[in-house]
């Protein structure tokens, strides 16, 4: 309809409405006046309003009222959502009972409002006029309500499209009609078949055919092929599928009921003898006696049919299909329709099943009924050709359009026909027939659009295949796939869990404890799924290409990756991920990272933010740029947060960058951003730090000056006196004299004289913080490691203090408290500077 029009037929249905209002109204009004006169004037006659206070009492409680109501409708507006037709009965019943309103109160002047406090408004105005605004509030919020319903449905609606990219969901899993929808390339085959069945003599009975194939394998598509061709020769097809049958449908009085359909727009003669015919057969497999009275038996009655279907030329092909999804019972019917109850010239059966499945549900119907039996019903047997390999592995790659160009080949790699020299058969080799091919395309495109670029599409659709050939063993491991796999030692990658990872007490206690809950998948499958060896095989194949035994690094966004295990079986990201999509955007700078971390305050991004620029492999020289301003800046917000050297190493192989310009790089984004406590340690001389790798850029003094620099970032940016002691202690390297190892000691001297003025300025109002405990013996005290290397003596700290103007109007308790820690020093360096008793009376406990 368009948008005139409609507006057009809007307008009059709303003119309708006042209409019937008005009518309803005008009719109502002698009711109206009949129920005022009866009921309400002889009730407020009654009412004490002649006095004063009961006027004005009753006055307040209806305001109070009316007030109320209105507030209790605004407070309630969220929860107003008035259909179309609550909307039209609610202003009918207002229209009605203001226009029964404005009668009586501006054009009848039959009755007496009684006023509000002797003024020209009514009590009945305050109600009706409170009744109306209660009504236009509800329609505003109402409406206000759905618009924001339907603009967030429709948001949401297209941010969940917009994410899994919604395409055509599914492949079709119906059989072809047309001879272009070939995959299979059965095309030639169905034409020699045509040319068989064309070539068979029916002058003298019907002839029966069979296709056998295993189930899923095309045999419906192939009829159709066939069907078409034959059509295309003048043949009569009748399609009689009994599967579809109503149960208490009579399988022989259906076939008759389909011929009889096909004949009556041929030979009406013919039709007429097969409704005989069929009737009588009926009477005879009911036990009737009452139709024996006719003069012609059944055997004559096939013989005239047979005779006029002679004379009139029509040929007939029946197809029966589906026979493999009957019982017993039923397909034995079947086989008696084509040996026996429609045995007629010129008529073709024509049967398509799986072979296994008839002979395997005869043999249980009757132990008489061998694999040959079935062989007396069908002179000729055409089984389908196997799908090759290379036919099967054509028609996926034809169905992949929807993945991404990279995921693309990918998944080409991973079905063709080359890796398979190693593992003797394809991946998709489990998948026996096409449907199930399909069946696994749209669960892996399924998957696959929500999790595009968070996965490895070769493991998703091993994953699939799993769910769809052994789903109580994808249930299992969704649930607890703990139980199953293990990493062990100095390996990020998961493998399948056996007795030979197991590791002793002895070794490793907490490890040992943790590993009893471990069990073995293959045990498992075979004791509580009973399953077979060849198929605990197939299941071992697969769950062989998820977990490598050989891989020992754990790949990008791989299954085995304990990372993202949880994901493949979530099928979506957790609230903790930063999409893919996302990222990549951050580091082609469509994108700001900085709102991103600044507003993680809790660090839930913090390791999606580590597994993606650990893992990123930036594209251009701008990208690269992009990722290394990411991973700085993450480090200088995230405590103990950052991406190691080798890592950083290994982005930067791919690009020509001079080693002045890596300086200037580097050198800039240490120092713009805020203080990164690893950025801190990666940079001091220590054994298991990253600075070897920096040496590659800068040199052993540039390194000790970027340090120095973070120092100062770190007391700029006020951190505690302990985390400045703890940088200290990290840039403390082991000194020697001659061969001799002496202790840690500072060698920056900038980080040691600004460590040495924070500490200074910290123990004049904590002088104990210089002051150490012997453990265990806690009666015994000396000085602070960092105070004997620093200053050493009283003396020594006594001149910096005032060198320092420190020690300048400090309170007496200061004063005493340094006073006891001189003497401590000098009681400390009599006994030898070894830890000593001393009894503190003015310094706090320790």
């Amino acid at each position: 309809m368009n948008k005139p029009l409609k507006v057009i037929l809007n307008v009059i249905k709303s003119l309708l409405l006042v209409t019937l209002s008005i009518i309803t109204a005008w009719l109502l009004v002698p009711i109206t006046d009949v129920l005022i006169d009866k009921l309400v004037v002889p009730f407020s006659t009654l009412l004490p309003y002649d006095n004063p206070y009961i006027a004005i009492i009753v006055n307040c409680c209806l305001i109070v009222l009316c007030i109320a109501c209105l507030a209790i409708t605004i407070y309630k507006r969220k929860t107003f959502f008035l259909s179309q037709q609550s909307s039209r009965y609610i202003i009918v019943a207002t229209l009605i009972i203001a226009i029964l309103w404005i009668f009586e109160r501006f054009l009848s002047y039959k009755w007496f409002f009684i006023p509000i406090y002797n003024t020209e408004l009514g009590l009945v105005d305050l109600i009706i006029a409170t009744g109306v605004s209660s009504v236009i509030l509800i329609f505003s919020f109402s409406y206000w309500n759905n618009r924001i319903r339907k603009s967030s449905l429709t948001d949401s609606d297209s941010e969940r499209d917009a994410q899994i990219g919604l395409t055509e969901s599914v492949f079709p899993d119906n059989p072809i009609s047309k001879e272009e929808e070939d995959e299979l390339g059965r095309l030639p085959f169905a034409q020699k078949f045509i040319g068989k069945i064309y070539g068979l003599n029916t002058s003298k009975g019907a002839r029966s055919l069979a296709i056998t194939a295993p189930w899923g394998n095309g045999k419906t598509s192939f009829l159709n092929l066939v069907k078409a061709g034959l059509k295309k020769k003048g043949y009569k097809v009748v399609d009689i599928i009994p599967w579809n049958l109503n149960p208490d449908k009579n399988i022989t009085a259906h076939f008759f009921e389909e011929i009889i359909k096909k004949f009556g727009g041929i030979d009406h003669k013919v039709a007429g003898y097969l409704k005989k015919y069929s009737d009588m057969l009926e009477s005879v497999n009911l036990g009737l006696l009452s139709n024996f009275t006719s003069n012609i038996s059944l055997p004559e009655l096939a013989q005239s049919i047979s005779k006029a279907m002679n004379k009139n030329g029509v040929r007939v092909v029946v197809v029966f299909d589906d026979i493999d999804r009957l019982e017993a019972n039923e397909i034995e019917e079947v086989f008696r329709i084509i040996r026996g109850s429609a045995n007629f010239t010129n008529f073709i059966f024509l049967s398509a099943f799986d072979k296994r499945y008839v002979q395997q549900a005869l043999k249980e119907s009757n132990p008489s009924f061998n694999e040959h039996y079935i062989e007396k019903f069908f002179e000729m047997e055409f089984t389908l050709p196997e799908l090759r390999k290379e036919r099967i592995e054509k028609i996926i790659k034809m169905n992949i359009d929807w993945l991404s160009e990279a995921d693309k080949k990918e998944f080409e790699e991973y079905v063709s026909k080359d890796k398979s020299l190693f593992e003797e058969i394809p991946p998709y080799s489990p998948l026996t027939n096409l449907r199930m091919i399909y069946r696994w395309l749209n669960s892996l495109k399924y998957r696959y659009e929500i999790l595009r670029e968070e996965c490895r599409i070769s493991d998703l659709a091993d994953l699939e295949m799993i769910n769809l050939l052994y789903p109580q063993v994808y249930t299992l491991l969704a649930k607890d796939y703990n139980s199953f796999f293990e990493c062990e030692d100095y390996q990020n990658t998961y493998k399948l869990w056996d007795d030979s990872m197991a590791v002793s007490s002895k070794t490793d206690w907490i490890k040992s404890l943790r590993q009893r809950e471990k069990r073995d998948l293959l045990t498992y499958c075979r004791e509580e799924f009973a399953m077979r060896a060849v198929e605990i095989e197939t299941l071992m194949k697969i769950l062989g290409r998820l977990l490598p035994k050989h891989r020992y690094h754990a790949e990008s966004k791989a299954f085995s990756n304990p990372n993202y295990t949880q994901r493949y079986f979530d099928g979506i990201l957790d609230s903790t991920d930063i999409p893919q999509s996302e990222f990549n955007d951050m580091i082609s700078g469509k994108k700001s990272y900085m709102g991103l971390i600044d507003n993680d305050t809790d660090g839930q991004f913090k390791h999606s933010l580590f597994l993606l620029c650990f893992e990123a492999k930036p594209k251009d020289l701008n990208a690269l740029k992009n990722l290394l301003s990411i991973i700085f800046y993450a480090s200088s917000h995230y405590d103990s947060w950052g991406i190691p050297y080798y890592n950083i190493k290994e982005k930067l192989y791919h690009f020509s960058i001079s080693d002045e310009d890596k300086k200037s790089l580097f050198k800039e984004l240490i120092t713009s951003n805020k203080f990164s406590k690893y950025v801190f340690t990666s940079l001091v001389s220590t054994a298991h730090s990253d600075r070897y790798g920096w040496l590659e850029i800068f040199t052993e003094q540039e390194c000790d000056d970027i340090l120095s620099c973070l120092f100062v970032k770190a007391i700029d940016e006020k951190y505690s006196i302990n985390d400045l002691s703890t940088l200290f202690f990290w840039t403390k390297v082991k000194t020697k004299d001659g061969d001799e190892e002496l202790d840690y000691e500072c060698k920056i001297e900038d980080i040691k004289s600004q460590y040495k003025k924070c500490l200074a300025t910290y123990s004049v109002s904590h002088i104990k913080y210089l002051i150490y405990t012997k453990h265990p013996e806690k009666d015994k005290f000396y000085p602070s490691t960092n105070f004997i290397q620093l200053w050493g003596t009283w003396e020594a700290y006594e001149i910096y203090m005032k060198q320092n103007c420190l020690l300048d109007n400090i309170t007496e308790d200061i004063k005493n408290q340094l006073n006891e820690f001189k003497d401590f020093l000098n009681k400390w360096k009599g006994k030898g500077e070894i830890p000593i008793s001393y009894p503190f009376k003015v310094i706090p406990p320790l």
